[in-house]
């Protein structure tokens, strides 16, 4: 009997996902149960990367089917919990439980450490992972569904239409910062940057209609990351594209590495032209904005405005680090030790600018978590990066580079939110945290050891 979908290879470094799979699928006999929980995964995907509430609902279904199909996933449990991957994630959910117990602010540490509970999806797809492009997909779809809603809040803001517009936080600017259906546009930037890294590498390294959906998404992207108004997910694109064109320059030959970059300047050139009539106003007061804010800040001491604050928030979690650089100050901590230091420097804490966390991943992570924790997570990410590239190069069709395939996606996806990190916390930040978590689950099957089983007709 052949698994729908499934395609012996062997070049994983052991027998492959697809002989594990087919061993349960016959030894089951999932005829009709299959094909239910794939419809699930994709139905969960769908939404991962949209509003949190959809996330929630669109989990349902797939935590239902995962419930009645759980002996599908049985037969493999023993290798999946003897990977690595799986014992650095239990790792480090144990340890953000432990800084719980010196954290000033259980209540929040315990939300950010609930922000691990995403990766559950990881599990749940285990045994229809032998179609990982379909999840791909369906992943994609609703980035783009995503952006089509950004399209139609742009369409309502300016006819006045308010049933296309979302309900967003206050903006006390003079433009629109437009991010549909993701509530906040820091938020929606963040989602943004790792769309762009999942797009990017069919647009520089792929050809015929990989390549067209590449440049297509990739374009449509940066578009929604500037209209989000985001500053840091504006530079963190920039570094993401940057980094794109030399890798570009090192794997492709050099006349076409030469073309790439070229057409690559060019197309973005168009398409900063585009913006700059669409949205030039915006975007221009966003840089003279962010211009006086940061000499404001360096040169004349004035926090009083976002980049300010956030280069406060970033000094105080490095004071924390210094303070306290094995244990850090317990899941949760960050905003009760800042007030803290507020106190102690003289300044008026109703005055002064606090926040629950310093709006940067890794000082936020070492300061909470400690050491332990920015190693654990660090590694957690990595490792599943690997991973996703294990499975795009076993998986890439004959004579194509993996790196044009959609398989790559998910690792540079990761790879853009990692990109972001320096100006936003990813994982303490509930939308963020769910759309990496479907990342990783994407990714996390290329560190396991799946051994096939006896093939079975009963």
């Amino acid at each position: 009997m052949e698994l729908p979908g499934a395609r012996e290879d062997n070049r994983l470094g052991g027998p492959s996902l697809a002989d594990a799979y087919r061993s349960q699928f016959e030894r089951w006999g999932q005829r009709f149960g299959w094909p239910v929980h794939l419809c699930a995964a994709m139905f969960y995907f769908l939404g991962a990367a949209g509003p949190i509430g959809a996330v929630e609902l669109m989990g349902v279904p797939l935590f239902v089917v995962m419930i009645i199909r759980i002996h599908a996933t049985v037969p493999i449990a023993k290798e999946i919990f003897q990977s690595r991957f799986v014992w650095l994630f239990l790792a480090l959910v144990a340890w953000g439980c432990l800084t719980l117990a010196w954290s000033s602010d259980v209540a929040t540490g315990v939300r950010e450490v609930g922000n691990a509970r995403w990766l559950w999806c990881s599990i749940a797809v285990t045994s229809v992972m032998h179609r990982r492009a379909w999840l791909i997909g369906a992943l994609l779809i609703g980035i783009a569904l995503g952006l089509v809603a950004q399209g139609l809040e742009a369409i309502g803001l300016r006819y006045g239409i308010e049933s296309l517009v979302w309900p967003h936080p206050h903006n006390p600017l003079e433009h629109a910062r437009i991010s549909g259906w993701w509530h906040h546009p820091v938020m929606g930037g963040t989602v943004l940057v790792g769309a762009l890294g999942m797009f990017l590498p069919c647009a520089m390294f792929a050809s015929g209609w990989r390549r067209v959906i590449g440049v297509s998404g990739s374009f449509a992207v940066l578009a929604g990351i500037f209209a989000t108004g985001t500053r840091g997910a504006w530079l963190a694109a920039c570094a993401l594209i940057v980094f794109m064109l030399v890798c570009a320059l090192i794997r492709m030959p050099r006349a076409r590495a030469m073309r790439t970059l070229g057409v690559s300047f060019i197309m973005l050139g168009v398409v900063s032209l585009v913006l700059w009539f669409t949205r030039g106003e915006a975007i221009k007061a966003r840089v003279e904005s962010a211009i006086s804010e940061v000499r404001a800040a360096t040169q004349s001491g004035d926090y009083d405005s976002d980049i300010g604050a956030r280069i406060q928030f970033a000094r105080r979690g490095l004071a924390m680090i210094a303070e306290r650089p094995l244990l850090g100050y317990g899941a949760g901590g960050y905003q009760h030790r800042a007030h803290e230091m507020i106190v102690e420097a003289g300044l008026d804490p109703a005055t002064t600018r606090n926040a629950p966390g310093a709006h940067n991943g890794p000082i936020q992570l070492w300061a909470t978590l400690g050491l332990p924790g920015l190693v654990l997570l660090g590694s957690l990410v990595i490792a599943a990066i690997l991973g996703g590239i294990r499975l795009a190069k076993a998986h890439a069709p004959q004579g194509v580079d993996w790196l044009g395939t959609f398989g790559a996606a998910p690792s540079f996806g990761l790879l853009g939110l990692l990109f972001m990190t320096p100006f936003e916390g990813v994982y303490t930040n509930v939308q963020p945290a769910a759309f990496a978590s479907a990342l990783i689950a994407l990714c996390a099957h290329g560190c396991y050891r799946l051994k096939s089983k006896k093939i079975s007709d009963s």
